[in-house]
């Protein structure tokens, strides 16, 4: 039996209605009291026992109205953050100031791999209390924005935002955290700024020789094997790797053009695999990501790869043998999951003769050959 009671303050009516109860021998489970208003939950009784009680209870002096009601409010506001929070994409997260679990919904579950429903009440762990800048944010009372943490759990980082929780004296009591997967905040950023795609019907030919090259590639874009692409200067290589993009299976993800022939060595291998936190002299604070983690589960174009050095050939192969990353500067290891397109106008044959060029890098990269021939073979 649920029961919401309006009344006119004064002293005693609580007593009086609890008088009430107890003569009828009814228990109360539990009571809330807001100004004016008083709600029952009772011990299940009959109808015709909660029609007597109720007007037993309209009796007493200052009882206004007496309803039956389906919860308590403290139980309909639980289901409404409970629905609001599973209904949160981003995941969010509040400890305790002893680094027990007060509350999680399922996207923080998925995010941290936490069990669903079952962690509450239960340790964080030392390693997600400090990556997740709790144990900062307990300790200084300040509150962090947009910080990329690295998850041990999930081999994988993401955006934290902590919140200090403070009671009236100022002290802080626990905090909340708002966690973002960085794969999800990066396919968003894709789809707002990525431009229209290239297809194979953007690509202007004459020849038949072009028409089958065309028809070669549109055959290649189904595989997801690595291609690469030979052609001199000007043939439209990255016109093809944008339509091979668009035509495959990884079409709705990040396509990300890198010509590494236009950055640096020294530069190129923080761009390819970004760099963690304090790297070097003017990193960017919290670290950044490399190429690899943004073309994740998505195309990597690397263009002009024949001019990539011996050092970073050798960091280039591990990636392609292990499909994992590791920032400059950091010892973590990210699984990524991309298809490689490179295009090259140098003869790497030539280049591998010379020593010039890794052999094995040119067979993970040579998987599928797609060759453009020069202008005035296209016409």
């Amino acid at each position: 039996m649920y029961l919401r009671i309006l009344y006119i303050d004064r002293i005693g009516v609580v007593h009086d209605i609890t008088a009430i109860l107890a003569k009828r021998r009814i228990n109360i489970v539990s009571m809330e009291v807001e100004k004016n208003k008083i709600y029952l939950e009772c011990q299940s009784v009959s109808e015709q026992q909660c029609k007597e009680c109720i007007a037993e209870l309209s009796c007493i002096t200052g009882i206004q109205r007496i309803n039956e009601i389906s919860a308590m409010p403290s139980k309909e506001r639980a289901e409404q953050l409970d629905a609001i929070l599973t209904s949160v994409h981003d995941g969010i997260l509040s400890v305790n100031p002893d680094g027990l679990i007060a509350q999680y919904n399922p996207a923080a579950a998925r995010i941290l791999n936490l069990p669903v429903k079952k962690a509450v009440g239960k340790p964080l762990g030392a390693a997600l209390f400090k990556n997740l800048l709790i144990q900062e944010t307990l300790q200084t009372g300040c509150q962090y924005h947009n910080r990329e943490v690295y998850i041990d759990g999930g081999n994988s980082y993401c955006v934290v935002s902590t919140i200090p929780l403070k009671n009236n004296d100022n002290e802080v009591v626990g905090v909340v955290a708002l966690i973002r997967d960085t794969q999800e905040v990066r396919s968003l950023m894709n789809n707002m700024t990525a431009s229209l795609p290239m297809t194979f019907a953007d690509i202007p030919y004459a020849s038949a020789v072009m028409r089958q090259v065309v028809n070669q590639a549109r055959r290649y874009a189904a595989s997801d094997s690595t291609i690469l692409i030979r052609g001199e200067t000007g043939t439209g290589k990255e016109l093809f790797a944008r339509a091979l993009h668009s035509s495959s299976t990884r079409a709705t993800a990040a396509f990300v053009p890198i010509n590494c022939a236009a950055i640096p060595e020294t530069l190129l291998e923080s761009e390819l695999f970004g760099y963690a936190r304090g790297a070097f002299t003017g990193a960017a604070k919290g670290g950044k990501p490399g190429m690899f983690e943004l073309a994740n589960g998505g195309t990597l174009f690397l263009d002009e790869v024949g001019e990539v050095s011996a050092h970073l050939q050798v960091k280039l192969l591990r990636v392609l043998q292990e499909k994992r990353v590791r920032r400059v500067g950091s010892t973590k290891e990210v699984a990524v999951d991309v298809r490689i397109i490179a295009a090259t106008n140098r003869n790497l044959e030539d280049m591998v003769a010379d020593k010039i060029f890794r052999e094995d890098l040119y067979y993970r990269l040579n998987v599928i050959p797609l060759l453009i021939p020069p202008p005035q073979g296209a016409l």
